[in-house]
């Protein structure tokens, strides 16, 4: 008899969700990813339709863990499909050496993983070590779990605000008002549909779970002449998500004070002081016209520069390392970066083509 449930989510599993979110990701520098004051709020900005399960202890009812593989909507050759997005997945650290993995992703196996033939997403993060070698190992390819197709490289970028990025001259940028709304759903439908598996959004949501804390106010638009040519979303979602420095290693903290000092000089983000919750403003939607760097760098230096005054200390968001914006990010001095993998999912079905012709765009704030 099994120790350990895999179960749907319910209200009541709240605060052990949480209790398990606190729980230190160990490492030189150690993090907690906290899910305050809700957890069940985050998940609603990852899926617009969750679908949770939580791994609940049989004789305490400890919640050791926890994972969503809800959908959301994404274009598809140009049409607006429903797609899953495998995400927020932690185990106990009492259970990471156990069958506990192994368990879930076979659980995982039994939905229709692929929907109108379509695979899910999900990304792992280099670190992940365990994850990242179940995947490459021989048991991936067994008929009980998942089949993970590595279809690129996401790298996350924290951009400090100390060097801004040049305005270019042909560009003017100002913040999105309400009547912009309809030209903005316009350059979506246009531009975003042109890759698939961007995605899909209506502006007219803004104020639904998926959009928790949104408005047109955070939004950036680009423009040449009177023509829109590139958007790009702001979002603070430290009321619902916070990402906290528990402390560092013995070599860490040595290194501190060294490293700090370089990083102030050189423009790079520093390591923040333990016990504080990093203080970062994320980047979404970024949709710019045949993805010319210089209206992302429009953008970005006006970005940048209301980040600042408003006292961030950094911009985080991710890019697949073969998008154009990407290229124009890997000349930039004042960054740091994290890589991960992204897999297309689904039940050991070979992927349609065109999926693996083209970068990627996947919303870091929705990890």
């Amino acid at each position: 008899m099994k120790s350990i449930e895999i179960i749907p989510y319910h209200s009541t599993h709240e605060m052990g969700i949480k209790a398990l979110c606190r729980i230190p990701v160990s490492g030189d520098i150690s993090l907690s990813l906290e899910r305050e004051p809700n957890y069940y709020a985050g998940a609603c900005i990852q899926t617009e339709e969750p679908e949770i399960y939580v791994c609940v202890r049989l004789k305490d009812g400890l919640v050791c863990g926890v994972f969503n593989i809800g959908f959301r909507r994404l274009f598809y050759q140009g049409k607006i499909v429903k797609v899953r997005y495998l995400c927020d997945l932690r185990i106990h650290p009492d259970y990471q050496k156990s069958t506990l993995l192994y368990r879930i992703v076979k659980f995982v196996n039994q939905f229709e993983l692929a929907a109108n033939g379509l695979p899910a997403q999900t990304v792992v993060f280099a670190d992940n070590l365990k994850m990242v070698q179940m995947i490459n190992s021989r048991a991936m390819k067994n008929m009980d779990v998942p089949f993970y197709h590595q279809a690129g490289i996401l790298v996350t970028n924290m951009l400090t605000l100390k060097r801004q990025v040049k305005m270019p001259d042909n560009i003017e940028t100002r913040t999105a008002t309400a009547r912009d709304m309809p030209m903005m759903q316009d350059f979506w439908l246009a531009e975003a549909s042109k890759l698939n598996y961007f995605p899909y959004y209506d502006f007219n949501e803004l104020g639904k779970p998926y959009y928790h804390g949104l408005s047109l106010h955070n939004f950036s638009l680009a423009f040449q002449g009177k023509i829109l040519v590139g958007i790009c979303g702001t979002w603070n979602q430290k009321d619902i998500k916070q990402t906290r420095i528990i402390g560092y290693s013995r070599a860490f903290q040595f290194a501190k004070p060294f490293y700090n000092l370089y990083a102030g000089i050189m423009g790079k983000p520093k390591l923040p002081n333990a016990g504080s919750i990093a203080n970062y403003l994320g980047l979404h939607s970024i949709l710019i016209k045949n993805r010319e760097p210089a209206i992302f760098a429009a953008l970005l230096s006006a970005i940048t520069a209301a980040a600042k005054d408003d006292n961030y200390e950094y911009l985080l968001f991710a890019l697949d390392k073969n998008d154009p914006l990407q290229k124009f990010m890997d000349h930039l001095p004042n960054k740091r970066q994290m890589f991960g993998n992204y897999y297309l999912v689904n039940n050991g079905e070979k992927l349609p083509d065109d999926l693996l012709k083209s970068w990627f765009y996947l919303e870091t704030t929705r990890i």
